[in-house]
């Protein structure tokens, strides 16, 4: 919404920047902070968060670091103590897991009314105007964070002509056409990771209506979009009319390649947040080339390692992967146990979006902005309200 109204007023809103701070803020003054940091993945994102600033003075472009940091920390790592510090009850995670899926609906609206169309890799890729999410890559990235969401909204909504069935059907349709729109071989393969978690995972409802759902999406792709079909090909050798998407595919492996030789260079503070781009490009004209390429790694684990050092990634990943293993243990436990269907339900969706994420940042940077933070925060909080509600109901059982 802040970028929507910065695109359409023509100035800033700053809107997370004004509101962040005093909730952060209340956060503290609330006891907050103890509320977000019970669990152990909370401890390795305040030390990922605290970790950024003693790299600075050992990045090839302080300034640059400086600021990058500053600007994460005012608008997007403050998302993880507004989430696991603020949010309190279950009802509380069951409104916020509601406005994510309002969340998706805006962006599918919005990537359609401010659409961009551009001929990337001889494609016809669909991109927006403006905003962090202009990129298609990145575009099917978002989307495929916030659609588990809406289509857990439309699953457990009750009702053949409930609200959420009425909007959130045709939104997801939208969505997932949008996301093939983009082009994007990660948006593909994360469709494909998703689709494989649902069949290991989820009951058969769950696994009837998300199937179905990709079933028609793949045969209406074959069916009226064979160039993209083309370029989806190239995930790993050139083929036919897209050998520049295997141009684009090779350039992608080169900056992996690279991040992880800056990594092994630089093991322990990395060259400095959001500062690959530059030590690329002192080390391309190390080699003898005119310049680097000038672009960031398209991986989200290697930008932190090569940004951040080892200790940087180990402290994300920690954080990262261990909510998601602690909320899938959390999961296998109450998945089978009779009246916790709602609970189970909100467990699986958000796993699927953290599974979704997780895939989505091998393919795309996400390191300083609010993505993880917040994911962590909604696993904590989801985990701490739902034990306090299942104590709730075995007391009552046993009264």
């Amino acid at each position: 919404m802040s970028e929507i109204g910065t695109f359409g007023f023509g100035y800033k809103t700053h809107l997370v920047s004004i509101f962040g701070p005093p909730a952060v803020l209340l956060c503290f003054l609330s006891g907050g902070l103890r509320r977000a940091l019970q669990e152990r993945p909370a401890w390795f994102m305040a030390a990922f968060i605290l970790w950024l600033p003693l790299t600075i003075p050992f990045s090839v472009y302080r300034r640059g670091a400086l600021m990058k940091i500053l600007e994460s920390y005012l608008t997007e790592m403050p998302m993880f103590f507004m989430v696991a510090g603020l949010v309190l009850t279950l009802s509380d995670v069951r409104i916020l897991m509601r406005l994510l899926a309002v969340c998706f609906l805006i962006n599918v609206a919005a990537a359609n009314i401010f659409s961009f169309k551009q001929q990337v890799d001889g494609v016809e890729r669909q991109a927006m105007l403006f905003g962090t999410i202009a990129n298609s890559n990145d575009l099917a990235a978002h989307l495929m964070t916030l659609m588990p969401f809406m289509l857990m909204a439309v699953v457990t909504s009750k009702g053949l002509f409930s609200f959420w069935r009425v909007v959130g059907i045709p939104a997801l349709l939208g969505g997932l056409w949008l996301i093939i729109r983009t082009g994007s071989r990660g948006g593909l393969v994360t469709l494909m990771v998703v689709g494989m978690f649902v069949l290991i995972r989820a009951n058969l409802g769950q696994r009837v209506a998300i199937l179905t759902g990709l079933l028609a999406l793949g045969v209406a792709v074959l069916i009226f979009m064979p160039a993209m079909v083309e370029r989806f090909m190239t995930l790993g050798e050139t083929r036919g009319q897209a050998v520049a998407a295997a141009g684009s595919y090779q350039s992608r492996v080169y900056l992996l390649q690279q991040s992880i030789i800056i990594t092994l260079k630089n093991p322990l503070l990395g060259v400095g947040p959001g500062q690959f781009e530059v030590a690329e490009n002192d080390a391309a004209r190390e080699r003898g080339m005119r310049r680097g390429y000038w672009l960031a790694t398209h991986n989200t684990y290697t930008a932190v390692s090569s940004e951040t050092g080892i200790p940087g990634v180990v402290f994300f990943t920690g954080a990262f992967l261990g909510a998601g293993v602690a909320l899938n243990r959390f999961h296998r436990r109450i998945r089978k146990i009779s009246g916790l269907e709602s609970m189970s339900d909100m467990v699986f969706y958000t796993l699927l979006s953290m599974t979704g994420l997780a895939v989505a940042m091998m393919f795309g940077t996400f390191t300083y902005q609010y993505y993880v933070p917040f994911m962590v925060g909604l696993c904590l909080v989801l985990m701490r309200t739902l034990r306090r509600e299942i104590q709730q109901q075995e007391r009552q059982l046993l009264l």
